[in-house]
């Protein structure tokens, strides 16, 4: 009895020794987990308070520019802000301009015998432009070209203007109207097609090819790829006031234009024009899907 007497007792005395040591620890651990969140909401109050006090100087600032500008003299004017002109899927490249365009009315009228070198322009145009949408038909191309011709002629050659869309091309009419549509999007000779109506015309009045107002793919068709990045450079000068075909091939990178034919060049008006391209505007509607393109000068 006495042993158990002893052994109880000094079991309740460890006992009340250790419950006052959880407490303390317990106590410790709340008031650190207390500290802790009082130091955040500081911090956060801190951060609120510092915004709040950027935005009433940034106010204060705006106020005090609109007081020193209301003192300056002179009228005020109240500018409008343009709305952005909405993007187009249809190519993400500029627009050939209308002066920069290939006239093929002398072929209706005196035929490729009397303007070869427009009508193996218009043929080649065809070849590197729209090889991937022909049939794998040997020169197929020539056929295109001249059931076109043949389609404009019966529209009449004295017409001062032909529009492309109201030729009818027989046996051709699908493709021919794929051509004149294009594709959304195309990268030249590998992918896609860019419209034909941004690259071909038929009007009466004669003109030269205006060489400034070409876009890169129309350089490309004269000049070759890399000779025409660099031309679209210089034309981009304002500084230069006029080329020429001798100066082009001195640093032209393709050899082969050394052997094109001097007819070819006579296409092109290698001057600076006086006029503007013609093609400030170009509105493309689409409606039950067809699509309708229109050049507007302002």
């Amino acid at each position: 009895m006495g042993f158990h007497s002893y052994y109880d007792q000094s079991y309740s005395y460890g006992t009340m020794n250790v419950i006052p040591l959880v407490m303390i620890i317990l106590f410790i651990l709340s008031y650190g987990a207390a500290a802790s969140l009082q130091t955040r909401l500081l911090t956060y109050r801190n951060q609120k308070a510092h915004v709040a006090l950027q935005k009433a100087e940034l106010s204060i600032l705006r106020k005090s520019e609109k007081k020193q500008f209301n003192l300056l003299q002179g009228v005020k004017v109240k500018k409008e802000k343009k709305k952005s002109t909405p993007r187009t899927n249809h190519t993400a490249k500029p627009v050939n301009a209308p002066c920069a365009r290939l006239n093929l009315y002398p072929l209706l009228v005196n035929g490729r015998e009397t303007h070869p070198a427009l009508y193996e322009t218009a043929a080649k145009m065809l070849r590197l432009f729209y090889q991937n949408s022909f049939p794998s038909e040997k020169k197929f191309e020539y056929k295109m070209l001249d059931a076109i011709i043949a389609g404009a002629k019966e529209k009449g050659p004295d017409n001062n203007k032909i529009a492309l869309e109201t030729i009818v091309v027989q046996d051709l009419q699908p493709l021919y109207y794929r051509l004149l549509k294009g594709t959304k999007r195309y990268q030249l000779s590998v992918v896609g097609y860019p419209p034909l109506t941004d690259y071909w015309k038929i009007e009466k009045e004669q003109g030269k090819i205006c060489l400034f107002h070409c876009n890169l793919d129309m350089l490309t068709l004269f000049f070759g790829t890399k000779t025409a990045l660099k031309l679209f450079e210089e034309i981009h000068d304002k500084t230069k006031k006029s080329l020429s075909i001798e100066g082009i091939l001195d640093w032209g990178t393709d050899p082969q234009l050394r052997f094109v034919d001097k007819q070819v060049w006579d296409l092109i008006d290698f001057k600076r024009p006086q006029h503007r391209n013609g093609a400030d505007q170009t509105i493309i509607v689409t409606k039950e899907g067809v699509t309708i393109r229109k050049d507007i000068s302002l």
